[in-house]
């Protein structure tokens, strides 16, 4: 069986600790809730839509390291994205976390090896999809 550390790699023990965008943006147009009731993951998604192109993403909440360093990640992949760049980009992260396929986006990587715990490619997608699913309701 897989070793559980190679789940906790270094870029997502320090998005983790020192998450990029984590604060609460009340002032936001817009808010999503990521929540997982199988393991109580939940986070808060704040930001605005300007021109089509996602402004002032950041995020506030709880949960494993695998979950909040991946929402880290997310918040700085999708800041000044057009929603047909997140929908690209939710392909290309999903395809690397779920089915563990190579990608060519290096703070992706670590997040390969969750495909090879049951159950931990949901801590590793919860914000992405939860993004994914708000945005196909806007079309």
């Amino acid at each position: 069986m897989q070793h559980l550390d190679d789940l906790y790699h270094e870029i997502i023990r320090a998005h983790n600790k020192n998450p990029e965008n984590y604060f609460k943006n009340e002032a936001a147009e817009c808010k999503i809730e990521a929540y997982n009731p199988l393991c109580g993951d939940q986070f808060h998604l704040y930001f605005d839509i300007h021109d089509k192109r996602i402004a002032n993403l950041s995020f506030h909440g709880y949960g494993c390291a695998v979950s909040k360093a991946s929402t880290s990640i997310f918040t700085e992949k999708m800041n000044g994205l057009t929603l047909e760049e997140v929908l690209a980009l939710y392909k290309n992260f999903h395809a690397c976390a779920v089915e563990g396929k190579n990608t060519d986006i290096n703070d992706f990587i670590p997040f390969q090896v969750a495909s090879r715990f049951p159950g931990r490619e949901k801590c590793a997608i919860l914000t992405w999809e939860s993004f994914k699913e708000y945005i196909e309701r806007l079309k």
